[in-house]
């Protein structure tokens, strides 16, 4: 969200964890849809999408650290656990141009994934979702009812 309060394009900000963002998503999409064969498709874009996203934060959630010698530079990668701050992983391997272009790459194609398999079963998701509303405002309706004649039955 910019200083003017609008979301751009494409920019998503969430306070849980893509992590259960994605079994979130997992969940409804299980609910919605019944066809193994898709289902098995989803699973293994949840896969990408879980492998994209670790990459990913392997090297934005990292710090580096610079060694200079009179003749030689040595750059360390230092992830923090989140949990545990003492806890911490060094990797004497920096990123290169190469390999964050690839994770970007990866995070593009998982995403491409997941929106062309729920392209492919939108309208299954629409009529699930509608009968979902339905039975809830009947199941409401019936509940207001019965509250009622129990209200009836007090006075």
């Amino acid at each position: 969200m910019n200083e003017l309060g609008y979301v751009k394009r494409g920019e998503y900000t969430a306070s849980e964890p893509f992590s259960n963002l994605l079994r979130l998503l997992a969940v409804l999409f299980k609910y919605r849809i019944k066809d193994k064969d898709q289902i098995n498709r989803f699973d293994n874009i949840t896969i990408n999408l879980k492998d994209a996203n670790e990459a990913r934060n392997v090297n934005i959630h990292a710090a580096l650290i610079l060694v200079e010698y009179s003749d030689n530079t040595i750059v360390f990668k230092k992830r923090y656990s989140k949990f545990n701050l003492k806890n911490f992983k060094i990797d004497n391997t920096p990123p290169t141009i190469e390999a964050l272009n690839k994770i970007a790459l990866n995070i593009r194609d998982a995403r491409s994934n997941l929106r062309n398999i729920i392209k492919t079963n939108i309208s299954t998701i629409k009529r699930h979702k509608s009968q979902a509303i339905k039975l809830t405002r009947a199941l409401n309706k019936a509940k207001n009812k019965y509250r009622q004649k129990q209200k009836r039955k007090i006075i």
